[in-house]
């Protein structure tokens, strides 16, 4: 329970963003944290496909959300992304990304003109900082924005936030995976572990028992640490049992997972139609 006595208010609203994780109001607490240490006022997210081609995954803004919305939109619709630096980092990055990387970009260094004047001096934004990683097997950018009056975007709101990196962009990895975890690909209750592990015995035979269990409790929506605790083995060997798992049924996330057991479950469903 938060301390409404607390004389912190960076710890307040780290609190509150904390306990909104897996909640619909994250982000707009994750903005609230912004604001309250750099003066954020407005927030975006951005998933990457594996061709590094961004797509608008949430969009937050306190005082004048419609900033926020109107900007992605032509961030998008006219290409600006095709000028965006951060495409290039995660290349740069690759898959050895252990921390989230903090870039920085002010409005002034922008080259191409129309990306600068539609995107920042359009709506008086001075530069955004973001927040680049992998979550849930994917590329997020978590991105940060600040208007020119309140202040504009300084080197001391980049190393502020750059501080923050790792604790903020874990929770936005944990909540990318609770929300996955509330919302079942076929939106029905999340079947037994018995039935689970019945399933991938008969679709992927190749598994040995534990990789079976750990991919069982991955599909029901047990975490890494909660699938070590049920198990009684360490979170280490909860990673490399996935990953073994993984390799052996050429796929590298949990999506590809679920994809895998639906199209087995639905070829069995036609099997016995035609049975009948």
């Amino acid at each position: 329970m938060i301390d409404d006595r607390s004389k912190d208010p960076e710890q307040d609203a780290l609190a509150h963003c904390i306990l909104a994780i897996g909640t619909p109001t994250f982000y707009r607490a994750l903005l609230r944290f912004g604001q309250v240490v750099c003066g954020f006022e407005h927030l975006s997210v951005f998933g990457f496909t594996p061709a590094f081609e961004p797509r608008i995954a949430v969009l937050e803004g306190l005082d004048d959300p419609s900033i926020t919305s109107l900007s992605a939109q032509s961030y998008m619709g006219f290409g600006y992304h095709s000028s965006d630096p951060a495409p290039a980092l995660i290349r740069e990055l690759g898959h050895a990304a252990d921390a989230p990387a903090v870039l920085s970009l002010w409005a002034r260094d922008i080259k191409d003109a129309a990306y600068r004047r539609g995107i920042y001096e359009k709506w008086g934004l001075d530069g955004r900082v973001s927040l680049i990683g992998r979550a849930g097997g994917h590329w997020r950018s978590v991105n940060f924005y600040k208007h020119v009056q309140k202040g504009g975007l300084t080197e001391e709101d980049v190393v502020a936030l750059a501080k923050r990196a790792q604790v903020l962009f874990a929770a936005e990895t944990r909540h990318l995976a609770l929300s996955e975890r509330q919302s079942s690909p076929t939106g029905a209750t999340v079947p037994s572990l018995d039935l689970l592990q019945d399933l991938l015995t008969t679709i992927a035979p190749t598994l040995s028992p534990r990789e079976t269990e750990v991919c069982a409790r991955a599909l029901q929506g047990m975490t890494g640490e909660g699938t070590a605790l049920d198990l009684k083995i360490s979170d280490a060997t909860v990673a490399t049992l996935r990953r073994r798992a993984y390799a052996k049924l050429h796929i590298s996330n949990l999506n590809e997972l679920f994809a895998l057991c639906l199209s087995a479950a639905a070829q069995s469903a036609r099997r016995e139609n035609d049975t009948v």
